[in-house]
């Protein structure tokens, strides 16, 4: 009975052994190599059992995805449209009097905490080219009016380092979309914005 329990007792220390050379087992890059990960393409798996998981676009793309790297230059108004403001939850009369009229006013910092609200619809259209052109980087100017509901009459590209029309529409669709400026100075047609954006740098 205790030679059984001396040859148990081996055979489990050898088990615990085995095991433990497995702690520190390590999986290639194809097991999920991440940005962040130091470039090192591998990462240790406790217990040595493989992980596995479907990997998103994002996840293939890596640290090519410029979450932080769109930047947004202050907005120059044209100076023949007069500034309104967002801050008109009710649509209003036209005003009576300059503190009525001066109430309306919107600055061009209210017309850019709306445009960095939708920052991210634009960033997607770059991360779409860099699908197929992981290296692109660039600028890209438009210009767009803002009717007295707030809401987005037009876009167009004034100037652009990166040719891709693909990108260059997805990106003038969706600020067409934008209808939340808020209410302004009913008197006023329209007014018009410019907006750069550098990508990439």
């Amino acid at each position: 009975m205790a030679g059984l329990e001396g040859a148990a007792s081996a055979e489990s220390q050898r088990l615990e052994e085995a095991l433990a050379g497995l702690d520190g087992a390590k999986v290639g890059q194809y097991a999920g190599r991440r940005a962040g990960d130091g470039g090192a393409g591998e990462k240790s798996v406790l217990g040595g059992r493989r992980q596995s998981r479907a990997l998103s676009v994002d996840d293939l793309l890596g640290s090519l995805q410029p979450a932080a790297e769109v930047k947004f230059k202050d907005i120059d108004r044209n100076a023949q449209f007069q500034r309104i403001s967002d801050n008109i939850q009710q649509k209003p009369t036209a005003p009576k009097t300059a503190e009525e009229k001066a109430r309306l006013i919107r600055t061009a910092q209210d017309v850019q905490a709306v445009v960095n609200g939708h920052r991210l619809a634009i960033i997607d259209c770059y991360k779409r080219l860099l699908r197929t052109q992981p290296q692109v980087k660039g600028k890209l100017s438009v210009r767009f009016a803002i009717d007295p509901d707030g809401r987005v009459l037009w876009a167009e590209i004034t100037e652009t380092t990166i040719p891709d029309q693909a990108m260059q529409e997805c990106i003038l669709q969706r600020i067409r979309q934008w209808n939340d400026f808020g209410y302004g100075d009913p008197t006023v047609p329209e007014q018009i914005f410019r907006q750069s954006y550098t990508f990439g740098y």
